[in-house]
């Protein structure tokens, strides 16, 4: 009932979007809070279980996939070098960044601050394909664009993953210890 009820909601809201001619995104976040368990408590991801895991798991190769099938690889080596240092240099400021603001902002203690960091790092192509779509820009510019958002995004998640073990280690804190899985 779970997976339907988020099922039906994302599709309304998807078909709401593209009317409204919005990012899906922006939607499907505002209904993901509302119907969760701090809004109505209409879609409960807790009673998945173990399931859940396998969902999310699931989805996102789904959406790598199909942000990798549009990548053109020639148009990726012309933009090698843009697209390398927008991939490393700029997850990195985005993390530290990210990380600094959590901290001195909110006064989230440096874990907790980390996790947000690492997390936030990740843009995604549910995000920059939905707006490369309506926005034209030049292709050089798409093209960096699109990479990033693939090859970030399954790059950062295998540090926020990293990140989050460490976070909930009950270990002294360690890199090692969190890239083994706690």
């Amino acid at each position: 009932l779970t997976v339907a009820l988020a099922m039906a909601a994302g599709m309304m809201a998807q078909a709401l979007a593209r009317h409204l001619r919005i990012p899906g995104i922006v939607l499907l976040l505002g209904l993901g809070v509302l119907l969760g368990p701090d809004g109505l408590n209409v879609v409960r991801p807790g009673t998945l279980g173990g399931s859940l895991h396998t969902l999310v798991g699931f989805a996102v190769a789904v959406i790598l996939f199909e942000g990798g099938m549009n990548l053109s690889l020639a148009r990726m080596r012309r933009e090698a070098r843009s697209i390398r240092q927008l991939a490393t240099l700029g997850a990195l400021v985005t993390a530290i960044g990210a990380t600094l603001a959590a901290r001195l902002i909110l006064h989230w203690d440096w874990m907790l601050s980390v996790l947000f960091g690492t997390l936030v790092m990740v843009t995604g192509p549910t995000v920059i394909n939905p707006l490369l779509r309506r926005i034209k820009v030049k292709e050089r510019v798409a093209t960096v664009l699109e990479a990033e958002g693939i090859l970030v995004d399954a790059i950062c998640a295998i540090v926020a993953v990293v990140t989050l073990e460490v976070v909930l280690s009950p270990a002294p804190l360690s890199l090692a210890g969190g890239a083994a899985g706690g």
